[in-house]
């Protein structure tokens, strides 16, 4: 399946660098000028996860909506900033992240709060 994380923080990148393992075309999304992309693109990793080549690496949410399956993982603060610039690239799936041939989804993680 082609799959989109949007997000490359450390969830993002493992969930990216899972998917991959599990046999799946990745991609990987982070904002142009986002920390985290930018030592994607010099290094393919954070320190704490590799990503193979396969991963493809991207920052224009036009190309990353050109998939089966959107896994967004970017905190809870950005997450209305993020489904506006998904549903203003014309993308209507649905949120569900239950796979089905005659729809596209999207799958939202994020790591919720911590206790202080």
């Amino acid at each position: 399946m082609k799959i989109t994380v949007i997000g490359c923080g450390r969830w993002g990148s493992f969930i990216a660098w899972y998917l991959d393992k599990a046999g799946h075309s990745v991609s990987l999304y982070g904002r142009e000028g986002s920390p985290h992309m930018k030592q994607f693109r010099e290094s393919r990793t954070n320190g704490i996860v590799t990503l193979p080549n396969s991963i493809r690496l991207i920052s224009a949410m036009e190309e990353a909506v050109k998939t089966e399956l959107i896994v967004v993982s970017v905190g809870a603060q950005s997450f209305r900033e993020v489904a506006a610039d998904i549903a203003a690239q014309g993308y209507r799936g649905d949120a569900d992240c239950r796979p089905k041939r005659e729809r596209k989804n999207v799958c939202a993680v994020h790591e919720g709060h911590r206790a202080g």
